[in-house]
């Protein structure tokens, strides 16, 4: 599906008080550099998300928090849902992004919007009930070889019951 962009992604995207570059331009591609603005975690968060659609990142949403989190080096376990619910109306929501958050950040969308997989962005990815420690070249844990490690572990559980 294709996105078409709003007219409010070319705001901008900065840390606090500091001159930086970020990535929400006006056509979407270029780079401006902006002084002395704040945005907090919701802003950053909802204005990656448009950014990720309107260069077709897969996954837009679900980039943009695991992503956020790391950027913000909220745990692992608990982080991704942390910026999945932020609020506005809660004040820790509203916190700015420091400006070495947000180089991380920004750095990181960079890398995805260049086909890098989540998992090497973050270098840690679920699966089943392990947490594994994910970089390159190795492959990264997909939901299918998930799926496929439990059939089997069922079709042994099932044999063993049978022969015992």
């Amino acid at each position: 599906t294709s996105y078409q962009r709003n007219n409010n992604i070319g705001s901008g995207l900065i840390s606090k008080t500091t001159t930086c570059r970020y990535f929400f331009s006006d056509d979407g591609t270029n780079d401006e550099k902006v002084e002395n603005q704040i945005i907090t975690r919701i802003q950053a968060r909802d204005k990656a998300i448009e950014w990720c659609k309107f260069h077709n990142i897969p996954e837009p949403e679900e980039s943009v928090h695991h992503l956020l989190a790391h950027a913000l080096n909220l745990p692992y376990e608990t982080g991704y849902q942390q910026i999945r619910q932020l609020s506005k109306y809660l004040e820790k929501d509203s916190e700015a992004v420091s400006k070495k958050e947000y180089e991380c950040f920004h750095s990181l969308l960079q890398r995805r919007k260049n086909h890098e997989p989540l998992q090497y962005l973050i270098e840690k990815w679920d699966f089943i009930d392990f947490t594994l420690e994910v970089k390159a070249p190795l492959l990264c844990p997909r939901p299918e070889t998930e799926e496929l490690v439990l059939l089997v572990e069922e079709e042994i559980r099932l044999r063993s019951e049978e022969e015992g």
